[in-house]
C-alpha cells in the first residue's frame, strides 16, 4: 500500500522575492506543497484541507492530481499567507490569515484511517491543534505518523511541539527550528528511540537522524528563484518515497533533489510541471 494522507492547508500566497525584486501571487500552503510532492513520487495522496469548488481557478489543478477532501468553503475563506523571501535562507512571514483552517478538526478525518500507509500532520495554526490530531489518529489507526513544525510554533510552543514529536514515527524541521526546540541541530539526535528526524539546511542540504546515527546529504546547487515550500517538498518527497518502499537514505537524497528543483520556479510550479502529462513526441 502506498497511500498517504496529508493534513494541512492550501492557501493563497503573496510572495515578495527580494533577490529578484518580484512579487508573485500563487497557490501555496504547507499542505499543498507536501501533498503535491507526495504525488510526484508516484504514491497516492489525499489532502485533508479546507477546499474550494473545483471551478475556482487558483486551485482547480489540484483536483487533477490529488484526492482533495475536507470542509467546502468559499474562495474568500481560504487561508492567506504573505511571505518575504530575503535570500540566503532567510524569510519573514509578514502576515497569516488562517481563515477556514478553524474548520479543520479531527472529526472531518476519513472514517477508515487504516487505508493509509502514512499520515502526516503539516503546519497548522498551533502545535496544540497538531497534538489533537495526533492523539485522535493514534487511538484509531496503526499507521505510521509524521509531523512537521515551523518557527513560530518551535519558539512559542516548544513543549507541545516536543509532545507532538514524541508521538510520531517521523518528524521534520529546519535548522532554525531544531535550535529552538533542542538548542542545536546535533542535539536533535535520537539515541534509543525508534523515531526518525529530518533537518533541512537550505543551501547546505539536509540531515537524516536515526537511533543508529546520522547521514548528511549535500545540497544540489541551482539558481534560486523562490525557496517557499522547499521544506514541505522535502517532507512530501520523503513520505511518498517511504510509502512506496524506498530506503531512508534514498528517500532523503531524492527529497533534497526535488526541493532544489522546486526553488527554481515560483510557488509550486515545478511540482505541477512534474505532474502534468508530457506532450507526445512527434
Amino acid at each position: 500500500m502506498s497511500k498517504v494522507l496529508i493534513i494541512g492547508c492550501a492557501s493563497y500566497d503573496t510572495l515578495h522575492l527580494e533577490p529578484s525584486n518580484l512579487t508573485v501571487a500563487t497557490p501555496g500552503g504547507a499542505g499543498l506543497y507536501t501533498a503535491l510532492a507526495v504525488r510526484a513520487t508516484g504514491a497516492d495522496c489525499t489532502l485533508l484541507s479546507p477546499r474550494t469548488a473545483p471551478t475556482v481557478k487558483t486551485f482547480a489543478e489540484l483536483y487533477n492530481h490529488l484526492d482533495w477532501i475536507g470542509p467546502g468553503v468559499e474562495e474568500n475563506e481560504m487561508p492567506h499567507l504573505e511571505i518575504v523571501q530575503h535570500g540566503n535562507d532567510r524569510a519573514t512571514l509578514r502576515s497569516a490569515s488562517w481563515a477556514a483552517e478553524s474548520q479543520l478538526t479531527p472529526d472531518v478525518l476519513p472514517a477508515d484511517l487504516n487505508q493509509y500507509a502514512l499520515i502526516h500532520i503539516g503546519a497548522l495554526s498551533s502545535a496544540a491543534k497538531q497534538l489533537e490530531f495526533a492523539s485522535f489518529i493514534k487511538q484509531r489507526s496503526d499507521c505510521r505518523l509524521s509531523a512537521g513544525t515551523y518557527a513560530k510554533l518551535a519558539y512559542n510552543e516548544t513543549d507541545v511541539v516536543k509532545e507532538v514529536m514524541a508521538g510520531c514515527d517521523f518528524f521534520f524541521m529546519n535548522e532554525n527550528e531544531a535550535t529552538a526546540i533542542f538548542g542545536g541541530t546535533r542535539d536533535a539526535a535520537v539515541p534509543n528511540l525508534p523515531q526518525v528526524r529530518f533537518i533541512t539546511r537550505g543551501h547546505r542540504g539536509a540531515t537524516l537522524l536515526t537511533h543508529s546515527g546520522s547521514m548528511d546529504v549535500s545540497a544540489v546547487h541551482v539558481t534560486e528563484i523562490d525557496p517557499t515550500g522547499a521544506g514541505d517538498v522535502f517532507c512530501g518527497t520523503v513520505l511518498g518515497a517511504l510509502a512506496s518502499g524506498s530506503s531512508l537514505s534514498r528517500c532523503t537524497t531524492l527529497a533534497v533533489e526535488r526541493a532544489a528543483a522546486n526553488i527554481t520556479k515560483p510557488g509550486p510550479q515545478a511540482l505541477f510541471d512534474l505532474l502534468r502529462p508530457r506532450p507526445a513526441v512527434q
